[in-house]
């Protein structure tokens, strides 16, 4: 049996690599390049999109691929620093289906008692924990979608959204570190919403970071700039509370309530 002793209490990190990234937004508006220029990433590629860039990356074009390169990376623990999802949704579509088929079924509902749908979760949580103890940064890309959403008095609305399945975004949303709506401003720029409202899903829970220098004023929008070399140095800077509370943009009005 294993000997347990309890915990003292632990240290935040104050590492950026430490943390997991879920990035959302408009497809081709940068999302794998951002990740990119995370620390010496590794990309399993749900969807082609990689193409053009020269990272490491595998296509997964099914769940036992990557279940394949995820045991190459627990035997080669030094191959890479960040360990990309591209993206989060079809990641959780090859689960399903590989799921479906270990069952030799062909729809959830074909298990009693909603018995499939908890294998599903387990195989999907249980690849993530895995990758979790690699020790690497994770991040994960999904694309963004408008959910009209009905408050209790009745009144509809729309808010932007990961386009995730209902069981993926559970997930993701209760594990991931920061969540975070890439967009574009007005003049062209990218702009990454790090904290967000009644109309943009977005969020982080890493205390002590993402405030403007020298305040306890929360950063809500990041302005990430043209490139992704750019983006990537503000995301950095916003999570090291390096930026000046200075030409903050305004972001577009997203959505109107009905």
């Amino acid at each position: 049996m294993e000997t347990l002793t309890l915990p003292q209490k632990s240290t935040p990190s104050k590492r950026f690599e430490d943390y997991t990234y879920l990035i959302y937004g408009e497809r081709k508006i940068g999302k794998t390049t951002l990740f990119s220029e995370f620390a010496d990433p590794f990309f399993f590629m749900f969807e082609p999109g990689g193409r053009s860039l020269s990272i490491k990356q595998a296509f997964m074009k099914n769940w036992d691929t990557a279940l394949g390169y995820l045991a190459l990376l627990e035997k080669n623990k030094n191959y890479c620093k960040t360990v990309i999802i591209d993206t989060g949704y079809m990641a959780y579509e090859r689960c399903f289906e590989y799921c479906l088929r270990k069952m030799g079924i062909i729809d959830p509902k074909d298990k009693a008692f909603g018995s499939a749908w908890k294998l599903i979760d387990k195989e999907f949580r249980d690849f993530h924990l895995r990758l979790f103890s690699l020790g690497c940064c994770i991040g994960v890309t999904a694309h963004s979608e408008i959910k009209e959403v009905q408050t209790r008095e009745g009144v509809k609305y729309d808010k932007l959204v990961t386009q995730l399945s209902a069981q993926a975004n559970r997930y993701y949303c209760g594990t991931m570190d920061v969540v975070g709506y890439y967009q574009y401003d007005a003049t062209g720029g990218r702009v990454l919403t790090v904290r967000g409202d009644t109309f943009v899903d977005a969020g982080s829970r890493i205390k002590d970071h993402f405030y403007y220098k020298g305040t306890q004023e929360p950063i809500i929008n990041i302005m990430m700039g043209k490139t992704e070399k750019e983006a990537y140095t503000n995301l950095v800077k916003g999570f090291n509370n390096e930026i000046e509370k200075t030409n903050v943009t305004k972001t577009a009005k997203i959505s109107k309530v009905h």
